[in-house]
C-alpha cells in the first residue's frame, strides 16, 4: 500500500518524485494507491501519476486506487487518467466540452502527434479568455483574428517543447519513451497550468553530447537546457511541420515565467530548479529517469504579453549565445 501525497502538484516535488521512486522498486504484483489523503492534483501531478501507473500496467502489474473521494475520483476520470493508463473504469458521468479551458491527459508516442496536442492547449489557453471571440473579423493590419496571434505563438512554443521532449527521451536506450501531458485553467485563481512529464533518459544523458558546456551532474543538465538552442534537433527536422526544431521551447517559457511572474517547475534525475518570477531555487529530488516540467502562469498576463515578439527576440539569438545561468 503507497499512500499518495496530499498535494499531488509541481510545488510539492519533493514528497511526489519520492512516491514514484517508492512505487517503482515495489516488485509486488498489485500496486495499492491509497488516495484518502489527497486534496489537490494538478497537471504535473496527473502526469507523474499516469507514467507510473501505465509503468505498471505494462509489467502485468495491476494499479488499484483505494480511499479515493468521489470527487477526486471523477476528476481523474474526466482528465482520461484511467482512459490513458488501461485501468478499467465505467464512466457513470456526461461529459461538458472543455476544450476552452482544458486538455485531458495524453500521452504522445510519435512525433506526428505533437502539433494537434499543441494546438489544443493553445486552444484552451486562448479560449479560457474573457474575451475571445472565434468569429471576430480579423484586424485589418495583421490579418489576424483577436488573439489569433497569440494562440499561434503558444502552439509554437509548445511543438517545440513536446517535439524537446519526445526526441531527447528517446536516446541513450530509451526508444520506447513516451511524453505526458494535461492543462487546466483553474477559474478561482485565473491561472493555467501545464505538465508535460517524460520517462526517458533525462536531460544529462540526453545533452551530455550535445553541449559546448561540460556537464557534471542533473543540474549542470537542467541549467544548460534553458539555455536558447542547447536542445535544437536541427538535424532531425519535424515530421510533417514547416519548420525546424529551434531548440527554444524552454527558454521561452523561462522568459514568460519572467515576463508574467509565474511558476516554473523544471526537473530530471535528482535535480529540481523552480522558478518564481526569476527568483530560481535549486533543490535535489528522488531520481525521475525522465524529466518534469510544471509550468504556472496567470493568464490575464499571457494576454498582455506578445508572445510572438518573445519568441522571435530567442529567434535571431545564435545557438551559442550564452545567456546568465540561473
Amino acid at each position: 500500500m503507497f499512500s499518495l501525497s496530499q498535494y499531488m502538484t509541481a510545488r510539492s516535488i519533493y514528497p511526489v518524485a519520492a512516491l514514484c521512486a517508492d512505487i517503482l522498486q515495489s516488485t509486488d504484483k498489485i500496486i495499492y494507491l491509497d488516495a484518502s489523503q489527497v486534496s489537490f492534483v494538478d497537471p504535473t501531478g496527473l502526469c507523474l501519476l499516469a507514467a507510473i501507473c501505465k509503468q505498471l500496467t505494462e509489467e502485468e502489474r495491476r494499479v488499484e486506487l483505494v480511499n479515493i473521494d468521489l470527487n477526486l475520483e471523477g476528476y481523474l476520470a474526466r482528465m482520461d487518467l484511467f482512459r490513458e493508463c488501461g485501468i478499467e473504469y465505467k464512466e457513470c458521468f456526461t461529459r461538458q466540452n472543455q476544450a476552452h479551458s482544458l486538455v485531458e491527459l495524453r500521452r504522445i508516442d510519435e512525433r506526428n502527434e505533437v502539433n494537434g496536442v499543441s494546438n489544443r492547449i493553445a486552444r484552451s489557453i486562448v479560449g479560457s479568455m474573457p474575451d475571445y471571440n472565434p468569429n471576430s473579423e480579423p484586424d485589418e493590419m495583421t490579418g489576424f483574428r483577436h488573439l489569433e496571434q497569440t494562440e499561434q505563438s503558444l502552439s509554437y512554443m509548445f511543438t517545440e517543447l513536446l517535439e524537446n521532449a519526445l526526441t531527447h527521451g528517446r536516446r541513450a536506450g530509451y526508444i520506447n519513451a513516451s511524453v505526458w501531458v494535461c492543462s487546466q485553467y483553474y477559474r478561482s485563481s485565473k491561472l493555467i497550468r501545464i505538465g508535460v512529464v517524460d520517462n526517458g533518459c533525462g536531460l544529462l544523458a540526453s545533452l551530455r553530447n550535445n553541449s559546448e558546456t561540460e556537464l557534471n551532474n542533473h543540474y549542470d543538465a537542467v541549467r544548460n537546457a534553458l539555455i536558447p538552442g542547447v536542445t535544437c534537433n536541427r538535424e532531425l527536422g519535424l515530421d510533417g511541420f514547416d519548420s525546424v526544431n529551434q531548440g527554444l521551447g524552454l527558454s521561452v517559457i523561462d522568459r514568460i515565467i519572467q515576463l508574467t511572474g509565474g511558476r516554473a517547475l523544471y526537473a530530471s534525475g535528482d535535480a529540481a530548479i523552480e522558478k518564481v518570477r526569476d527568483n530560481a531555487r535549486h533543490s535535489d529530488i528522488p531520481a525521475w529517469n525522465g524529466t518534469i516540467i510544471g509550468i504556472e502562469v496567470p493568464r490575464d498576463r499571457v494576454n498582455e504579453l506578445s508572445l510572438s515578439t518573445v519568441i522571435s527576440e530567442f529567434r535571431v539569438q545564435d545557438a551559442g549565445i550564452s545567456p546568465a545561468f540561473i
